[in-house]
């Protein structure tokens, strides 16, 4: 299924469907903007929330499906406003890794989220020290994988607690 906390389900697919198509709910308008944008109005009054011309952040494309599935389909191509959701936490990437690099001792920042062998979404902070490492950038040591916390409150924390450190990478020449 396909679809927001806004809007609910707007799409679903079969197992004979590419993982990234989809195919909008009669009740569901999608549009596909100039700039691939997908916005979604729904065309059932009676519906709890109904919502016209609903841009959920993510671009698409129209497209016939191959399952074969007569009528248009939507291949979804992923987020183009840097909102990603990371255990029920919708983080803005932008302004985490500006906020990041305005660190003192930090140099660069990368955000890294893989998918670990239990199943859970797995977030790790990689920094780069600004010159040697100190007291002063505490856990932010020199090429060495961090991970970050999110508390449920929906606020991200660091802490010398909550940063371990990982396998240090390997120095470039």
């Amino acid at each position: 299924m396909f679809g927001s906390t806004e809007t609910w389900v707007i799409a679903t697919n079969t197992p004979d469907c590419p993982a990234d198509v989809w195919h909008p709910l009669p009740s569901q308008l999608a549009c596909v903007g100039d700039d691939e944008m997908l916005d979604f109005t729904s065309l059932n009054p009676e519906v709890l929330n109904p919502v016209l011309r609903y841009r959920t952040g993510d671009a698409g494309q129209a497209v016939a499906c191959t399952c074969g599935r007569p009528g248009r389909a939507l291949r979804v191509l992923g987020r183009r406003d840097n909102l990603i959701l990371f255990r029920d936490f919708l983080l803005n990437v932008d302004d985490f890794m500006a906020d990041l690099n305005a660190r003192p001792g930090v140099a660069r920042s990368q955000l890294v989220i893989t998918d670990s062998p239990d199943g859970h979404s797995v977030m790790q902070v990689r920094l780069l020290a600004d010159g040697p490492a100190d007291r002063r950038t505490g856990c932010f040591r020199s090429r060495v994988h961090t991970t970050m916390c999110l508390d449920r409150k929906m606020s991200a924390k660091f802490s010398r607690a909550s940063c371990q450190r990982r396998a240090a990478l390997p120095s470039s020449s």
